[in-house]
């Protein structure tokens, strides 16, 4: 007896039903600012490097977040599933 097929999903509010996996919308950057908007539920974080480490932007960012671009930094955001 083996395991060929394996499925895992999350479960919104106790009610058999999946929540979607969080993602980016397309960002704006105007005036100075990056605004960042995703769908789904999702708790934004940030690194200086593509390669991490991930902080988590606080206090708790709520859609849409917006920032002042800052020359000579990098910034790089995910979303983590809460």
């Amino acid at each position: 007896m083996g395991i060929d097929y394996v499925q895992l999903n999350g479960v919104a509010g106790g009610t058999g039903g999946t929540e979607p996996t969080p993602a980016f919308l397309p960002s704006v950057v105007s005036n100075g600012r990056v605004t960042l908007n995703w769908s789904g539920n999702g708790n934004l974080e940030w690194a200086p490097s593509v390669l991490g480490p991930c902080t988590p932007v606080t206090p708790a960012s709520a859609k849409p977040y917006s920032e002042n671009v800052l020359s000579a930094q990098n910034r790089f955001y995910r979303l983590r599933k809460p």
